[in-house]
């Protein structure tokens, strides 16, 4: 199977990248052989599109699925469009996001787990553009765009629940079929 997943670096022990469309590489994985195929993101410093154009690379590079950390709304619409799912990782490599896709152990997200055009996206911290210049005005704006953020969060973080169990069901279903597949081996 092939996964492409969102990586600041080129290679398995890159650190994961924690925003899909503005991450330095996009490595497609064979999640069986873990050989590796590293495209740097063109987009990672577009003004606008950016998610857009990623969710269009990664139908194009027939990616059967995408790990990453956050993704918003465009990106997970033009995924979804694609039939692509979407699970979430937060920190650590490449090779643990791997791992952790193939242990059936990450969230599977049915909703885009940024707010749009939120000034939070890189963990709940604010870009540096909100302090670096841009004049008052700017900052009223993004700071008014930060609350509207924080209004949604309820409803994220209500469907981050529901990810969750939906994952957890996932990974249990996946352990009776391995014990069911194990018996059917043992038969004569």
């Amino acid at each position: 199977m092939r996964v492409a997943i969102s990586a600041e670096g080129s290679g398995l022990e890159a650190p994961l990248g924690i925003n899909f469309a503005r991450c330095r590489y996009f490595l497609f994985v064979d999640v069986d052989t873990l050989t590796c195929e590293a495209t740097e993101n063109p987009w990672a410093g577009a003004l606008s599109g950016a998610g857009v154009e990623a969710a269009k690379m990664m139908a194009d590079r027939k990616a059967e699925a995408v790990v990453t950390g956050t993704i918003g709304p465009n990106a997970f619409s033009g995924l979804q469009e694609a039939g692509i799912p979407v699970f979430t990782a937060t920190g650590g490599t490449v090779r643990s996001a791997v791992q952790a896709y193939r242990a059936a152990h990450l969230p599977f997200l049915v909703a885009p787990n940024v707010v749009p055009h939120s000034p939070f996206s890189r963990q709940g911290q604010v870009h540096a553009n909100l302090v670096a210049g841009g004049g008052a005005s700017r900052r009223r704006r993004r700071a008014s765009q930060a609350s509207a953020g924080a209004e949604a969060l309820p409803g994220l973080a209500a469907l981050a629940a529901q990810t969750q169990s939906l994952t957890e069901e996932v990974r249990l279903l996946r352990e009776k079929i391995t014990e069911m597949e194990k018996v059917e081996q043992r038969k004569p």
